[in-house]
């Protein structure tokens, strides 16, 4: 049975292509049975924003269009398919994981399930492009005395993160 938790639609995310009815459409043609429809949360803090990003309160009424159309659809194709409504977080600071917990008191009983996500290491995106990437390699806190030191210390930041995001995992949907 084929199956996928994690997905995202040009229509609310620009990293993607295509309405999240067009992803369910191909799902549905490529025989899945099970399908997550996950968005990302909005970010927080102005100073993690990409650069093709609105305003944060865009970015909030945006991921709630994201809400109120992945439950449309899973009406509109039940019994076709099996699609699940969930979210991908993201941890740069606490107050990303404070948010979260906001955020899904707020949409409780609308969220299935959490991807949890780390794009930052030292406050600065890891997977944007080539040069941001450069960019943590030179933070205070990633910086070392050689490339091998550097990298230790960069992936080191990366699973301390993750490990936040695993901890919180108690956050109740």
């Amino acid at each position: 049975m084929p199956h996928s938790h994690h997905s995202h639609s040009g229509q609310f995310c620009r990293h993607a292509a295509g309405t999240l009815e067009q992803v369910v459409l191909e799902a549905i043609r490529q025989g899945f049975e099970v399908y997550g429809l996950t968005e990302h949360v909005p970010r927080y803090r102005k100073e993690d924003l990409y650069p093709e990003e609105m305003e944060m309160q865009d970015l909030m009424n945006q991921f709630t269009g994201f809400l109120d159309e992945a439950h449309r659809l899973r009406l509109a194709y039940e019994g076709r398919i099996s699609l699940l409504v969930g979210l991908e977080t993201d941890f740069i600071t606490e107050v990303d994981l404070e948010r979260l917990e906001e955020l899904l008191d707020k949409h409780r009983g609308r969220i299935d399930y959490i991807v949890g996500s780390v794009h930052h290491v030292a406050g600065t995106p890891i997977d944007f492009d080539l040069e941001t990437y450069r960019k943590v390699l030179e933070q205070p806190e990633v910086k070392g005395s050689s490339e091998e030191e550097t990298m230790q210390n960069f992936l080191c930041l990366y699973f301390d993160a993750q490990y936040e995001v695993l901890r919180d995992s108690d956050l109740r949907l």
